[in-house]
């Protein structure tokens, strides 16, 4: 299945709690939504069995450019209170070493748009908005990654917080876009489809976990 923690899983229940945040982690929607919300988290978004990168499983859902939704939109929402991915995102983002949030996106508005999250608390405040600003065309599936780093240039704003005070704790993580100058107040629906979230470490940490993940199965076996 494409919903996995890959072939380190093993390794890494020996190296983080058996709770929250798991990396490397990919949330690719298999068989369902994994209470993922929409955009105003009232109900779970929209789970389709084929349509993504490769014809994949993926999720969607939508959203409206109006005077309430003005610069950053949310999109879909993966958070603490809602069980989102059984909780995959939710944990001291530094402590385990993750270093990128990665995600599959597509869209339909009109013009090209900049895709990226708000990662927050399970409180949901203060939070980190980060966005890749190469602009994703509409109508195809691009990849978008948020380098996990207080230097990248693409954070606009910690709120009331800091870097480190936010990744240290994190809940909530909410794909978002920012709204073109063009559609500001249109009333324009725009619906934003996701697929294969990711946490990803720091290159070489996958493959000494895939290692300790084998040593432990061989002792296991013995």
């Amino acid at each position: 299945m494409r919903h996995c923690i890959a072939a380190v899983g093993a390794a890494v229940a020996l190296t983080v709690p058996s709770f929250g945040a798991v990396v490397p982690f990919t949330e690719a929607f298999d068989s369902s939504a994994s209470n993922w919300r929409n955009a105003a988290g009232a109900a779970n978004a929209t789970w389709l069995p084929t349509g993504g990168p490769g014809n994949s499983a993926h999720i969607t859902g939508a959203t409206s450019v109006n005077n309430a939704n003005t610069g950053v939109v949310i999109a879909l929402r993966a958070q603490d209170a809602f069980n989102s991915s059984n909780d995959a995102f939710v944990g001291n983002w530094l402590a385990l070493g993750v270093t990128a949030f990665s995600f599959d996106v597509r869209h339909d508005a009109p013009a090209p748009m900049s895709f990226g999250a708000r990662f927050a608390p399970s409180a949901n405040a203060p939070g980190a908005i980060g966005f890749q600003f190469a602009p994703v065309a509409p109508g195809q599936w691009s990849t978008v990654t948020i380098p996990i780093d207080p230097s990248f240039p693409g954070f606009v704003s910690f709120e009331f917080g800091n870097f480190a005070g936010i990744f240290s704790g994190i809940g909530n993580v909410q794909v978002s876009y920012l709204v073109p100058g063009a559609l500001a107040d249109s009333g324009t629906i725009v619906n934003v489809a996701v697929d294969n979230v990711r946490l990803l470490p720091a290159p070489g940490s996958a493959a000494i976990l895939a290692l300790a993940g084998t040593l432990a199965l061989r002792r296991r076996r013995r």
